[in-house]
């Protein structure tokens, strides 16, 4: 009983003297991303993280992930290029015919669209993903109709598992290997997986009246 009483003293104890632990927070690493070329580019990575609720521990309670920002070189003519992305992250990076492009995974806060820079579109599938490309040195927002089909796959580390797991990624260089494994221990969901294009309606049929209630008429 004493053992456990020593215990539970010990572990309370930070919170009791009114030691919380911070509301933000971020983890930041190297990520190796392959392109369709099967090129390797390396990417910084800083996600900050916001702690909805304490927990006993370091990382328990509710983490949830906020911004990102999002560095590489990108060759010539743009060099290093860094961007800040407010309540967004990057799930895709490849370029063709010397352009850039990057998928996006997130939502707007409040007045984050009035923010210089922080308009990254709308989403047009069902997976949520807003596409932006490099042009002239800037990340700007596209279509996603714009993405080069041959793109068809996120090849990014996604923000799933928990904040401890995260963790064990801040500082280091996360390997294809390492990304490989984090897919067959977190499996996404196809909507996530898939860079899935607008859905082209036939007016011609009925699918453009059709209820998302179970495919009921309207």
């Amino acid at each position: 009983m004493k053992r456990r009483a020593f215990a539970a003293a010990a572990v309370t104890a930070p919170l009791l003297n009114g030691c919380l632990y911070d509301d933000i927070f971020a983890f930041e690493w190297e990520e190796e991303i392959q392109l369709h070329d099967q090129s390797l580019v390396v990417a910084h990575v800083k996600h900050t993280f916001a702690r909805i609720t304490q927990g006993i521990l370091p990382y328990g309670g509710m983490i949830v992930p906020r911004d990102c920002t999002f560095s590489f070189d990108a060759g010539t003519p743009a060099g290093k290029v860094s961007q800040l992305f407010r309540n967004f992250r990057p799930v895709f990076l490849d370029r063709d015919d010397g352009v850039w492009y990057a998928v996006l995974e997130g939502a707007y806060f409040t007045k984050y669209k009035e923010i210089t820079g922080q308009y990254w579109g709308e989403y047009e599938a069902p997976g949520g993903h807003r596409v932006i490309a490099l042009l002239d040195g800037k990340w700007q927002p596209v279509s996603l109709k714009q993405l080069p089909a041959k793109f068809k796959i996120i090849n990014m580390l996604l923000l799933v598992g928990t904040a401890n797991e995260w963790a064990k990624f801040d500082g280091t260089r996360v390997t294809l290997n390492q990304k490989a494994g984090w897919l067959l221990k977190h499996p996404p969901t196809p909507d996530n997986y898939f860079l899935n294009r607008p859905r082209e309606v036939n007016l011609g049929s009925s699918d453009h009246i059709k209820s998302p209630i179970r495919g009921a008429s309207k």
